[in-house]
């Protein structure tokens, strides 16, 4: 076993910025009263309190935790905990090292492991959580042989939350020869009023004996992918925020509107928001990219309005490939169009007409669009004075100001 945790701590860099989440409970204090579904009560009534609707969808096993892995001798409970509290990437924790010591050592403990959390959303329910009868604390799942060992291949899935809508897991053997599934606990969960819908989930023969993918090797490709991702997408980022501090840092501003906006979307005032933010932040990037003329551009108009065909202009003077420029064009028209049907959707009131996921691909079609036209060509050798020009502007006639209050002759 020791062996295998030395190995394990070789993946515990595997982390990354959306993490799967423990959340800890003393099963005899939690479970040992009158209410004994009061964690799964309490934690997934903070779920639904932390994460709005619209990004809402986490998967969640529940059970005790092996103490044959977690607490065999001081040796190997050292061991555990490193792995668990992260060596070469610290693992987000709401425990100190001596109270993860404690909970492991001292008590039998119930996980509740939920994946598809932002790090925020963590925090939040952790305290929430604090009040709840017998909750100990929250680690984040480092992936790794360990994890794999305490937590998969050991905690049954039991929910999976999608929006407002609760699905109680299920394999399908429980109802091939009776129904043996628990519908007291899924009447409970109708009468508890946290949810607008409840259901079943069939999972069929996933995580069973006929499930192949039921395997360290998996994990560790499971988790090597996660990586893979984020470590792209954080690429993609740090890619934009390197040209844009270097074209215009206002397009920050710009994006960051569009993302808040949309992270708190609840009305329509909202969606205007999210609509006004990506056009103004298409209008700045053409500013940027393709300042107003005159006169035509391949046939275009490119005044100060016309930021779409200034947009066109600019993808088409530095896109040689016919192919690029046919496609990257077409995600312009697309995301101008998405944007545009978002603003008549937002001044008619209809928030309902349209669901959080359709905004939340205009934004990530809005992001790969923005990557794109920001990596046409090369970051300038020389930083534009454009976007410091107002600012600059205000600073020196609050000195000249200064000067002739101290000097009203001059």
């Amino acid at each position: 076993m020791l062996a295998l945790l030395k190995q394990a701590h070789l993946n515990t860099d595997l982390a990354c910025d959306a993490m799967r989440t423990a959340f800890y409970f003393d099963e005899d204090v939690a479970y040992g009263g009158p209410c004994t579904d009061r964690p799964n009560v309490d934690v997934l009534r903070a779920i639904v309190a932390a994460v709005p609707d619209h990004r809402l969808h986490v998967y969640i096993l529940r059970g005790t935790l092996r103490y044959d892995v977690v607490a065999l001798n001081h040796d190997h409970l050292n061991a555990v905990i490193e792995h668990l509290l992260g060596i070469r990437q610290p693992a987000w924790t709401s425990f100190s090292p001596a109270q993860l010591r404690s909970a492991l050592r001292d008590h039998s403990v119930a996980a509740f492991v939920v994946r598809g959390l932002l790090a925020k959303d963590s925090r939040a329910i952790d305290e929430a959580l604090r009040a709840s009868t017998g909750y100990l604390g929250a680690i984040q799942v480092q992936p790794g042989e360990l994890s794999w060992l305490l937590y998969d291949s050991s905690l049954p899935p039991v929910y999976r939350v999608v929006g407002n809508e609760l699905r109680i897991i299920y394999h399908d053997y429980q109802v091939q020869v009776e129904d043996d599934r628990d519908h007291e606990q899924f009447n409970a969960w109708r009468r508890s009023g946290i949810f607008a819908n409840v259901s079943w989930e069939d999972i069929g023969v996933q995580g069973t004996f006929f499930d192949p993918y039921v395997t360290v090797g998996h994990a560790r490709i499971t988790g090597e992918s996660e990586e893979l991702v984020s470590d792209q997408l954080a690429r993609i980022v740090d890619e934009i925020v390197l040209r844009v501090e270097k074209i215009d840092p206002c397009l920050i501003r710009q994006l960051h509107g569009a993302l808040k906006s949309f992270d708190t979307l609840d009305t329509a005032d909202s969606l205007a928001h999210v609509s006004l933010s990506c056009r103004r932040l298409l209008e700045r990037l053409a500013d940027a990219f393709f300042p107003p003329r005159q006169e035509k551009v391949r046939g275009l108009e490119v005044g100060q309005a016309q930021y779409r065909n200034r947009l066109q202009a600019y993808i088409m003077e530095n896109l040689e490939s016919r192919t690029q420029r046919k496609v990257l064009l077409s995600t312009l028209a697309d995301v101008i169009s998405r944007v545009n049907s978002l603003n008549d959707v937002a001044n008619k009131g209809l928030h309902g007409d349209l669901s959080a996921t359709e905004v939340q691909r205009l934004l990530i079609a809005l992001i790969t669009l923005v990557y794109d036209l920001l990596t046409l060509a090369e970051p300038p050798m020389r930083t534009p004075d454009a976007p410091y020009s107002n600012h600059a502007g205000k600073v020196i006639s609050d000195i000249l100001r200064g000067v002739n209050e101290e000097d009203p002759d001059r």
